[in-house]
């Protein structure tokens, strides 16, 4: 093989496009198959049949089909795959500021003994930071109920009510009353995590 055109098949050559002169692919006129080379973007071929949306890197459309890049330049790969180390190391220092300002964490004291049939009773927490309509995450420390009867009736789920302010709701939608696990009768974590 003597060039790049014997390699593609072709009789009549490869053209050459700069960069800079790529968007000249959406002016031509081109028949199946025709090819050229953008200079560090890689080798296009044209397809009449691809709906291939134009990109301005990996696609040229024109009026009856698409370039479609088909051999990839080096730097093309390289920017690709390799984040800008500058770039990278910034995003990783500031990581613990973007997380801190993100999640919030505090407690709140559950001392809800029982709960009646088809009933509810609530817990206050206290999260600084925490807005109304942020996410939360409420953990009880272990099962609900006193016996695994009591903890099918029971459910929880938490909300901001305030600012600063979380409730936990532990509902229990049954007909029968349902006492709760000592165990969850302590703090409960919650984390907040920011809207």
């Amino acid at each position: 093989m003597s060039n790049l055109s014997d390699f593609l098949g072709g009789g009549g050559g490869v053209e050459v496009v700069d960069y800079d002169d790529r968007h000249t692919l959406r002016n031509l006129s081109p028949k199946e198959s025709d090819s050229y080379l953008v200079k560090g973007l890689g080798l296009f071929i044209w397809e009449s049949a691809s709906t291939e949306p134009d990109d301005d890197e990996s696609a040229f459309a024109t009026a009856t089909g698409v370039w479609l890049l088909e051999a990839v330049h080096w730097d093309v790969v390289s920017a690709w795959n390799y984040p800008d180390d500058a770039v990278r190391d910034e995003f990783d220092e500031d990581a613990p500021k973007r997380f801190a300002t993100k999640f919030f964490t505090g407690y709140a004291s559950c001392t809800i003994t029982s709960i009646t049939a088809t009933n509810s009773a609530s817990f206050t927490g206290t999260v600084v930071g925490a807005s109304v309509g942020d996410a939360v995450v409420a953990t009880p420390p272990a099962e609900l109920g006193s016996t695994s009867n009591n903890t099918g009736r029971l459910a929880y789920h938490a909300w901001v009510s305030a600012a600063d302010t979380v409730i936990i709701m532990l509902t229990n939608a049954s007909a029968s009353t349902s006492t709760t696990n000592s165990a969850i009768q302590t703090e409960w974590p919650i984390t907040v995590i920011k809207g």
